[in-house]
């Protein structure tokens, strides 16, 4: 496993705990209000740097309750992006060409 999809998996893993806390919670004492839930899940998303591939949504019919799952699609794009990395050079297109010795 390399580092950038270790991290991933750290960082949705982290994000999973949190959302499953949330949603448990949803209702409760502190996230009596769909708009309470829904600040909290922002918060999550943001702090966990998932918001680019989270979706949920906050159920309003009485007691809020959350639903939320990873888009899978977004993963397996940035999955495709793992072990490169972007260079930013002065040099002009036709110099910068990955030449070989």
């Amino acid at each position: 496993m390399c580092g950038q999809q270790a991290a991933r998996v750290k960082r949705l893993t982290k994000a999973a705990e949190e959302r499953d806390k949330l949603a448990r919670a949803a209702g409760g004492r502190h996230y009596k209000t769909a708009e309470k839930v829904a600040a909290r899940a922002g918060v999550i998303a943001a702090k966990r740097r998932v918001t680019a591939c989270l979706r949920w949504h906050v159920h309003e019919a009485g007691v809020p309750s959350l639903e939320w799952g990873f888009d899978q699609d977004v993963l397996d794009a940035e999955a495709k992006a793992d072990g490169w990395y972007a260079l930013i050079t002065p040099l002009p297109a036709e110099q910068a060409y990955p030449h070989r010795s």
